[in-house]
């Protein structure tokens, strides 16, 4: 990745430099601006390639566009490491509020519009299956599309349901967080 980043760095300062050899004016060449175009890590394997950031780099002779280049490595180091460390927080963040408001709506049945979304998982059959022993159990809706499955009726479901019976089965809303909290490192 980081081979990736210097060499369209390195190339964009390549192409400004050039620029500015071309061109007459320094006004022209101030009021130009080179764009770079650099893949930041993504968070999800398709969302790795969608995901960019924009870079501006402003050159106007050759040792300016050495230390941009320098810049915007450095730049790039630092929001690598930011994105690495507070997006799994803000994923977690936002799995713990879903369940605390999943098990709010099955346990008390507020919010309502909540609780309706939701579906208790009921089998037709007689047959015992391992999961049947699950009074907490929800009914995971079918999705056909990825936005799909982010959307709160598909995902909130899975979530609460991926949680251990003893999380589940907390008797009060504290200890549910308190354990969904431990459960989650």
């Amino acid at each position: 990745m980081e081979q990736t980043v210097t060499a369209a760095v390195h190339e964009a300062v390549t192409a400004a430099s050039e620029a500015v050899g071309q061109a007459g004016n320094e006004e022209e060449v101030d009021s130009s601006l080179t764009w770079v175009d650099v893949v930041a890590k993504g968070r999800r394997k398709k969302m790795k390639q969608k995901q960019k950031k924009l870079l501006i780099i402003k050159s106007n002779d050759d040792e300016n566009a050495t230390a941009k280049k320098d810049e915007v490595g450095r730049a790039l180091d630092d929001v690598q490491i930011l994105d690495s460390r507070f997006t799994k927080a803000v994923k977690a963040r936002i799995v713990y509020k879903q369940c605390v408001m999943v098990r709010q709506a099955i346990r008390h049945g507020k919010p309502k519009y909540v609780r309706d979304m939701l579906t208790d998982f009921r089998t037709d059959s007689d047959i015992i299956l391992r999961h049947n022993d699950d009074v907490y159990r929800l009914m995971e809706p079918r999705f056909y599309k990825e936005a799909g499955r982010r959307a709160f009726v598909n995902c909130a479901p899975r979530l609460y349901n991926a949680l251990p019976a003893n999380v589940k089965m907390a008797e009060t809303v504290d200890v549910f967080k308190k354990r969904l909290k431990t459960f989650g490192k």
